[in-house]
Formats: structure tokens, C-alpha cells, sequence
């Protein structure tokens, strides 16, 4: 009975994760077509190529974070009410959760290895960032949705917190993006410097390690989440 149910799930919530994998790389590409026809002619290539340090990042965020902000409030307690368990909900939503993050760290390192000397950003430590800053923003945003499906008033007020600090994270990203010209490549390639003399895989594992304990408190939540 578990496992039908885990694969139910798995079909039906993954429908989802492919329609963000592909407003993702939708998302990408408008990016980069900004970028392409407000650069200067002649750094068109350098400029997009050196965008896509903030192109991914954001687009990532994007729509690997909002979405599961919603899933507590929405999807899960459709699927609860179509018959599947608590346990099988939860189980199917982290492994989808750490699939696309895992996607967007791999996207990430391939566009900058392609892009090669123009790439703000190169090797190991970026990718595993973001990888980590999307599974602790998310688990943040399945807490805020959990709470606030369950607990009402006082649940929602930490939901709107948790939409105002992933907004912050998203707008800052946005608005990188939306720089264009040299001034965008050279702010990437700033922060690439600065991210080189900071202990960042320290912090992608901080993140980790804060997005699993964001999970477990969501279980303890969802295990007792009531079907409405």
C-alpha cells in the first residue's frame, strides 16, 4: 500500500516538477534575451554568457521556492483528500524538493562551463551553494505553508514573514538580472571574487543542515495535519 502510494504521488506531483522545470529554463532564456538586446553589440556574447551567473540563480529560486511555499495549503490536502497518507505526501514533496534543487546546482555548473573563460563563476563551490540555498529556502517556505494551513492567524503571520525573506532573496537575484550591459557582468564577477575568499561550501552545508531541521518540523506538523 505504501509503495502504490509513493508511486501515485510520484506521478502526479512530478507532472509539477516538470512544469517548473520548464518554466525554469523559460524563465532563463527571457533573461538572457534581455540581456542580448540591451548589451552592446559588440560584448553581446561576454555580457549574456557572464549573466547567466544571475540568470540561473534567479530563475531557480524562482520557481523551485514559491511553489512550495503553496504546497501545504493547496496540493497536499487535495492529495489527503483523494486518499493518500500523510507520511506519503510529505516523503514524495522532500524527494521532488531535493530533485530540483539537485537540478538546478547541475544546470548551474554546466552554463558555466560552457561558457568557460567569460563565466563569472567556475568549478564546484557555486553550484553546491545554490543547491543549498533552494532546499533551506524551500523547507523554510513548507514550514510557513504548513503553519499556516494548520494553526490559522498565527500560522499566517509566519507564512508572511517567510514570503517577505524569500521576496528579499528573489528581488535581490531580480535585480541583478535585470541590470544590463557591462554592469551586470562586472557585478558578477565582483561577487565571484568575493565568494572566492568566503567559506562557502561552509555556508552551503550550514544551509543544508538548516533546511533539514526546517523539514523535520514540517513533519511534525504535517503528521498531524487535519483533512479539511
Amino acid at each position: 500500500m505504501m509503495k502504490q502510494g509513493i508511486l501515485r504521488n510520484l506521478r502526479y506531483q512530478g507532472r509539477n516538477q516538470l512544469q517548473m522545470a520548464g518554466l525554469t529554463l523559460l524563465t532563463i532564456v527571457l533573461f538572457a534575451l534581455f540581456a542580448a538586446f540591451t548589451a552592446p553589440i559588440d560584448r553581446i556574447g561576454q555580457v549574456v554568457i557572464a549573466g547567466f551567473a544571475a540568470y540561473v540563480p534567479t530563475a531557480c529560486v524562482l520557481w523551485g521556492v514559491t511553489p512550495g511555499i503553496s504546497f501545504y495549503t493547496v496540493i497536499a490536502p487535495y492529495l489527503l483528500s483523494m486518499g493518500s497518507t500523510r507520511k506519503t505526501v510529505f516523503l514524495v514533496d522532500q524527494i521532488y524538493k531535493v530533485v530540483f534543487a539537485a537540478f538546478s546546482g547541475v544546470l548551474f555548473y554546466i552554463v558555466n562551463t560552457i561558457g568557460g573563460e567569460y563565466s563569472a563563476f567556475s568549478g564546484f563551490g557555486a553550484s553546491f551553494t545554490l543547491f543549498a540555498l533552494i532546499f533551506f529556502l524551500s523547507s523554510m517556505g513548507e514550514v510557513g505553508g504548513a503553519l499556516s494551513y494548520r494553526v490559522g492567524k498565527w500560522g499566517m503571520v509566519f507564512y508572511i514573514a517567510t514570503l517577505i525573506v524569500i521576496c528579499l532573496v528573489i528581488g535581490v537575484a531580480f535585480g541583478l538580472s535585470a541590470a544590463a550591459g557591462g554592469e551586470m557582468a562586472r557585478m558578477m564577477y565582483d561577487l565571484a571574487a568575493a565568494m572566492e575568499g568566503a567559506p562557502v561550501t561552509l555556508f552551503a552545508l550550514a544551509g543544508i543542515v538548516g533546511g533539514a531541521l526546517f523539514s523535520g518540523a514540517c513533519w511534525l506538523i504535517v503528521r498531524r495535519m487535519a483533512i479539511k
